[in-house]
């Protein structure tokens, strides 16, 4: 006989159903503890709801995160050397350490600002008069 948990987390206006199953309730439950983070209300950068579990590699690494759908940021789920348990990354004040979304720059990719004013300048020094260049 096999006996499952069902273990649902609230990701903002979304939520996330694991399911967990051992050969008794014990192991089930024991099972279940593995992801032991709590709900997310919303974005820690725009304060978003719209928020969604997400996974990828990069370099040998496998990575899971909650992402922002508006904003594109990021919460890292953290797990264990021992891979006992997962975890919701947090600063050492207890709160969330959301990182913001930055596009990737080409190499040979012009500054934004240059790409929409070809002819400006960049002023590098203040003026002297304590007024604006233009």
């Amino acid at each position: 006989m096999s006996v499952a948990v069902i273990k649902t987390t609230k990701l903002g206006k979304n939520k996330a159903t694991f399911m967990f199953s051992g050969q008794t309730l014990y192991n089930a439950v024991k099972s279940s503890k593995y992801v032991s983070f709590q709900d997310v209300e919303k974005c820690g950068i725009c304060g978003g709801t719209d928020l969604v579990l997400d996974c990828h590699e990069a370099g040998g690494y496998e990575y899971t995160t909650i992402n922002c759908k508006g904003c594109r940021a990021q919460l890292t789920v953290g797990e264990r050397k021992d891979k006992s348990a997962v975890f919701l990354r947090k600063d050492e004040s207890g709160n969330f350490v959301w990182r913001a979304y930055t596009p990737p720059q080409q190499q040979g990719q012009q500054n934004p600002v240059k790409q929409q004013f070809p002819n400006s300048q960049v002023v590098s020094q203040p003026v002297d008069n304590g007024e604006l260049p233009f």
